[in-house]
């Protein structure tokens, strides 16, 4: 195996100048039996109910544990059946019924049906649960009324169970991508039983948990791993073909590789971009696209930063392909709009990605040549070593090229998202992943509509919202992607964000294991991971 000097001596340096990654190699190896699988899942996961959770680490563990309705094809995306056998779409679009499969159980051995499913939509929706992703569900029929208060005691009138096996859902309008919708994780079942017997905080303790998916867990150890065994009452268990998985709390990127090239982990799924130059062309190592953007938050409400001419002076200022190039060196590709490309049947609005002559004409439009009397604000980005290269860098180049001072600041994710939804930061780099193939995913984040937790910026747009709704009614699918295009548009224009990079994955995958297969989303479900047959 074969590396460059300059990498072998990174790796060197690196182990014996940071202890945590010579501690976490040592408890890897002496203190327990390695588990089958084991896989860095970055940063510590901050919960486990699916209704509330919306990172990605907590993502992949929380589609262990749990199954929705249907699950996605690890390659082709399509859904397939998971906790339903099959479902059936009215002619009109607007009712769907779910047929669950039989004999479902929980990992304690109690029944699953149709009613959990009822019971843990509507408590997804409740707004004391918070739930971020709570507009997955506003097609539902009867949500404003049970929001407002007037169909609480009849619940939500576009959800029933007639039986155990049958779960109906009617929508207030046709949405022919839902069977990709209820396959993601924040509309997997609780258990009712268990919630309510330990409570919202603790029902989610491993010594309490009860889930349905492939895996359940019997051990979490803060900042250091998640340890998950095969379900033996899970429906599709005889296709589960590992025992134990780990899952690592490691966000050190470089502390990940050295993990894996030591072998003490199977996958990592970020490769430092120092390292890729030497590990391209590697069997084990495959970059892909993704459906993800990564972007400048504007926090709207903060002084000159309500002016959407500095929102985009400071847009054009920041040379994207130097970012990519220089910085990244994954293969991202410079953001001229904001919902990335590989989304069949739509086009997305275009935005200039560079131009720092514009950019200063701009400023000064605004009343800042050259930067004079501009206001000093931070970046904040969540603490990684990747995020902070680009706080720097686009810090240099707004001082270089707009004569304005950016300060980086750092906050562990926990804070970090909380300092945003309170608005709590002046500039804020953020990233958006798609968690289905439709432009919506990405334009219904920055709706003004109160639901809506993840706009986080401050801005509101009356049109922006009316284009937003239009198209969630609009049952001909071209006109609905105009729709989203107009929007996407106006998104652009008014600047609350500042687009950077379209996203692409890096991973590691030990060849021994198979299981792993590159797609937009970068959904690798566990439950495939299987031992390669020699």
């Amino acid at each position: 195996m074969w590396f460059s000097d300059r990498l072998r001596m990174v790796l060197f340096c690196f182990l014996l100048a940071a202890p945590g990654a010579g501690i976490l190699l040592l408890a890897l190896g002496g203190e327990r039996q390695r588990a089958d699988f084991t896989f860095v899942n970055q940063a510590e996961i901050t919960s486990l109910d699916p209704a509330i959770a919306t990172a990605i680490p907590e993502g992949r563990i929380i589609m262990a544990l749990f199954e929705g309705l249907t699950t996605l094809h690890p390659r082709t995306l399509e859904p397939l059946p998971g906790a339903a056998q099959s479902w059936d779409v009215s002619d009109d679009g607007l009712l769907w019924t779910f047929h669950i499969r039989p004999g479902l159980r929980w990992s304690d051995g109690s029944p699953l049906t149709a009613h959990d499913f009822v019971y843990s939509w509507t408590r997804f929706l409740k707004p004391e649960t918070a739930a971020a992703y709570a507009y997955l569900l506003w097609p539902v029929e009867g949500r404003e009324e049970f929001l407002a208060g007037t169909g609480e005691k009849m619940g939500l009138t576009g959800l029933g169970a007639p039986d155990d096996l049958t779960f109906e859902v009617r929508l207030k309008s046709a949405c022919p991508y839902f069977a990709n919708i209820v396959s993601f994780y924040p509309l997997c079942p609780v258990s009712r039983a268990c919630l309510e017997r330990f409570g919202p905080k603790d029902w989610i303790k491993p010594e309490n948990l009860v889930s349905n998916g492939p895996f359940r867990i019997i051990e979490r150890r803060l900042k250091d791993r998640i340890r998950l065994e095969k379900n033996p009452l899970y429906w599709d268990r005889d296709n589960v073909h590992t025992g134990t998985i780990d899952a690592l709390a490691v966000d050190s990127p470089m502390t990940a590789l050295n993990l894996y090239l030591t072998g003490d982990v199977d996958w990592i799924n970020f490769v430092p971009p120092i390292a890729i130059p030497a590990l391209a062309d590697r069997a084990d190592f495959s970059t892909a696209p993704n459906l993800g953007t990564n972007f400048l938050r504007f926090n709207t409400t903060r002084s000159v930063l309500g002016d959407p001419r500095i929102r985009r002076a400071i847009h054009l200022a920041i040379d994207k392909k130097e970012l990519v190039e220089r910085v990244l060196k994954g293969g991202q590709i410079p953001a001229d709009s904001f919902v990335p490309p590989g989304i069949p049947g739509y086009e997305p609005s275009r935005v200039e990605i560079y131009d720092p002559d514009g950019a200063r004409g701009l400023l000064a439009a605004a009343g800042y040549p050259e930067g004079r009397g501009f206001p000093e604000f931070s970046l904040l980005y969540s603490t990684s070593e990747a995020n902070r290269d680009l706080a720097e860098v686009i810090a240099l180049q707004l001082k270089r090229n707009l004569g304005i001072r950016l300060h980086p600041a750092s906050q562990e994710r926990k804070v970090y998202f909380l300092s945003q939804n309170t608005l709590d930061y002046d500039l804020c780099l953020c990233s958006w992943l798609g968690d289905y193939l439709d432009a919506s995913t990405f334009l219904d984040v920055f709706t003004s509509k109160s639901e809506t937790d993840n706009n986080r910026t401050g801005w509101a747009n009356d049109a922006y919202d009316r284009l937003i709704s239009e198209a969630a009614a609009e049952l001909d699918r071209a006109r609905r992607a105009a729709l989203l295009e107009s929007a996407e548009e106006i998104l652009l224009r008014e600047a609350p964000i500042a687009v950077l990079y379209f996203r692409t994955t890096t991973n590691l995958f030990n060849r021994d294991w198979q299981g792993y297969d590159d797609n937009i989303l970068d959904i690798h479900p566990l439950k495939y991971m299987r031992r390669r047959e020699r």
